[in-house]
């Protein structure tokens, strides 16, 4: 007799959609909860569950347990492991989650407690302020503009943000663009030094980890982003420092003892001598798919508990074909260049590996355009 496999999978983004593909075609009967009508929503597979509410989601998440027990849960998104970790910690008793344990989730969704950790290592970290201590002026240290305000946690699940990332370029500029917060936001908000380098150097490895141990992974270059701070087209990096930010990024996970996926983020200063610690995701990442093309059988390799896969000979490119599409037309308007238009769109069309397009389950992709246009009108 068959026995079903049961998995939750939350969240409804690109990476949230290739868990619920990836486990679906495992075997595993997928049951997708999310906040909001996105990507995975559209999806052949997996039985949704739309939640508008935290207390609708800690329910869902309890429904789920009553019925089918202690059964692997992943979470896909910051703000619903924030929500979770923080209002609902018992849920993290009730299923395999991934991520776990909670202590060390706990610490990577928080960049300054992740510094700590990393810096005790000796990895290096940009300087970083928390708003409340800028805007209260409580900081001993002075800040060097311009400088880069991001948030420290992902804590607004059904409440969108006003932004990602935003470069500050004087005092008068920060002290302004924090005014507009409140004091439980400045709570959330950090200030940083500000590391002035190509967008190309932005490399991040990628993995899934089982007791801090890495069991696959992928270290990749970031070589276009829309918006800011959202990749859209990468590739695998094997330039200077790859060997030292790849033993680094799996030297902080084994740290904590950490399972479940993670992405570990750098940036490269331009003369390659140094790479700075950006983050810590203790999830997929908006990339994941990306491992499509870096290992045959990932569906096998979740169906056996995380074993035996080996990894392709070829060198990986990924593309968000809709997100590239916008960035080249964006650079497009600025440097006027139709040669490197067409050369930049060509890239297109000689990748292997995409994100959200997928010919077994064609909705989604075809979605994402059409909600788009809903949303302008």
């Amino acid at each position: 007799m068959l026995i079903e496999k049961y998995v939750i999978v939350v969240g409804a983004s690109p990476q949230g959609l290739f868990l619920v593909r990836l486990l679906a075609r495992a075997g595993f009967k997928v049951i997708n909860i999310v906040s909001r009508e996105s990507f995975s929503w559209y999806s052949r597979y997996g039985k949704k569950i739309l939640v508008s509410n935290k207390n609708e989601f800690y329910l869902a998440l309890r429904e789920q347990f009553d019925k089918y027990g202690e059964i692997p849960c992943y979470l896909t998104s910051g703000p619903e492991i924030f929500c979770l970790i923080h209002e609902y910690p018992d849920i993290f008793d009730l299923f395999e989650m991934h991520p776990r344990p909670i202590e060390a989730v706990k610490l990577f969704s928080s960049k300054l407690e992740t510094y700590e950790v990393a810096e005790s290592i000796g990895m290096t970290c940009p300087e970083s302020f928390t708003g409340q201590d800028v805007v209260e002026k409580k900081s001993s240290k002075k800040i060097i503009y311009p400088c880069i305000v991001k948030w420290n946690v992902e804590c607004n699940l059904f409440v969108k943000t006003s932004f990602k990332t935003q470069i500050c370029s004087s005092e008068d500029n920060l002290l302004g663009f924090l005014s507009g917060f409140s004091e439980n936001s400045l709570s959330h908000i950090i200030v940083q030094e500000f590391i002035d380098s190509a967008q190309s150097n932005n490399v991040s490895f990628f993995g899934y980890f089982s007791d801090g141990k890495c069991r696959l992974g992928l270290l990749a270059q970031q070589l276009g982003q829309y918006p800011q701070g959202i990749t859209s087209y990468l590739r695998e990096y094997d330039g200077p420092l790859a060997s030292v930010i790849e033993l680094q990024a799996k030297q902080l996970i084994k740290q904590v003892g950490f399972n479940g996926f993670a992405e570990v983020e750098f940036k490269i200063t331009d003369n390659c001598k140094k790479a700075y610690l950006l983050e810590v995701n203790p999830r997929p990442c908006g990339w994941s798919s990306a491992l499509k093309g870096k290992y045959k059988g990932m569906h096998d390799f979740i169906a056996e508990g995380f074993v035996g896969v080996a990894a392709e000979k070829k060198r990986v490119e990924w593309v968000n074909i809709g997100r590239h599409f916008l960035c080249t037309w964006s650079t497009f308007l600025v440097k006027k260049s139709l040669r490197k238009l067409f050369v930049d769109l060509w890239v297109v069309f000689g990748l292997k590996t995409y994100d959200i397009l997928d010919l077994r389950d064609p909705l989604p992709f075809i979605m994402q355009f059409i909600t788009s246009v809903r949303q302008k009108k």
